[in-house]
């Protein structure tokens, strides 16, 4: 998966949904490179679809506890500040 590149739906400090346009399965656990500052944090997977919505494939996942403060960070860089 290390080519594969995903769509970010939706974040949370809870995890992220992601669409992906590769139909290969999605791993249990995988890295995700943040768009910020290029950094890696790793995934588990919590759900997908079984089929393509829209040609995405669509997955659910929760950062590993160890990686918690990068991710936090990512969300607190990328939040909507009218959401404040």
């Amino acid at each position: 998966m290390a080519d594969t590149r995903a769509k970010i739906l939706d974040i949370s400090y809870g995890g992220l949904r992601l669409a992906f346009d590769d139909t290969r399965s999605i791993p249990e656990k995988f890295e995700i490179t943040l768009p910020t500052d290029q950094s890696t944090v790793t995934v588990n997977r919590v759900w997908t679809t079984d089929a393509p919505v829209d040609g995405f494939i669509r997955c659910g996942a929760v950062v590993t506890e160890a990686e918690a403060d990068v991710w936090r960070a990512f969300v607190n860089a990328v939040e909507d500040p009218a959401a404040r």
